[in-house]
């Protein structure tokens, strides 16, 4: 298997030197699993549905992750899965976000802290479905250990139609739902090798969700581990700013 598993890494490799570095005008839909390649500005602006699944070494090592989404900017589908931390420069000061408006499913398997950074980056639509899988470190700086995202509205205006969300430790889940919708608008869940840091992942993240614009937010559900329990204090500062008008809540 060993000299076939070579053969195939140097034919990904050499297509996506010869390919993918001239780009194509006309291409839609693009996916590469474990190919290497460079993200040539202005050659992938007509992609509308992309997905890159990698190992341990991302494409665009040396180069800023957030060029995919500037150069790609009729998205309507993407994909990122990686096993490495990614070279993200974050947007300064004075830098706009970047606007994804045709961009209905975003999925993000990568560190948690990588996921953060994308979605502070960029400014969707409310008809976004986001499914992630956060990578959590044991021992890791504190962000590096839940899953956190953007109080900007514009980064994430689907938050704002959430009307049921659930926080569930033992089954390693965060899910959330829009009024009458049968797929989850929101769907996370936290991979890890230790079970004990996955349920600390979750209840940290609710700590982190406080503040954010969950304005149709009627329904919450928490379900917790007598070994990872969720702060009453934080519980009641959630329910204080973020959730005044829920009606039914199941714990």
């Amino acid at each position: 298997n060993t000299w076939r598993q070579m053969l195939d890494w140097e034919i990904s490799h050499a297509f996506s030197i010869s390919v993918l570095s001239m780009g194509h005008p006309k291409l839609r839909e693009l996916e590469l699993i474990g190919v290497r390649f460079e993200w040539v500005p202005g050659k992938y602006q007509g992609l509308t549905h992309l997905t890159i699944s990698v190992g341990q070494s991302f494409p665009e090592k040396k180069e800023n992750v957030l060029h995919i989404f500037r150069e790609s900017p009729n998205l309507q589908e993407l994909v990122l899965n990686s096993l490495d931390e990614l070279p993200i420069a974050p947007l300064g000061a004075t830098d706009t976000l970047i606007p994804m408006r045709s961009l209905r499913k975003l999925t993000l398997s990568l560190y948690s802290r990588d996921i953060y950074a994308i979605l502070s980056s960029i400014a969707t639509t409310p008809n976004l479905q986001l499914t992630l899988r956060c990578i959590v470190v044991r021992g890791a700086q504190p962000q590096a250990q839940y899953l956190q995202l953007p109080k900007d509205a514009r980064c994430l205006p689907c938050l704002e139609l959430i009307e049921k969300l659930s926080f569930d430790a033992p089954g390693n889940a965060i899910t959330a739902f829009a009024p009458g919708a049968e797929q989850p608008l929101l769907s996370a869940t936290f991979i890890t090798d230790q079970e004990l840091v996955v349920e600390r992942a979750v209840a940290l993240s609710f700590s982190a969700m406080r503040g954010l614009p969950l304005l149709s937010l009627r329904a919450l559900s928490i379900r917790e581990q007598p070994t990872q329990p969720f702060r009453s204090e934080d519980i009641g500062m959630f329910f204080w700013d973020t959730a005044r008008d829920v009606e039914n809540l199941m714990l």
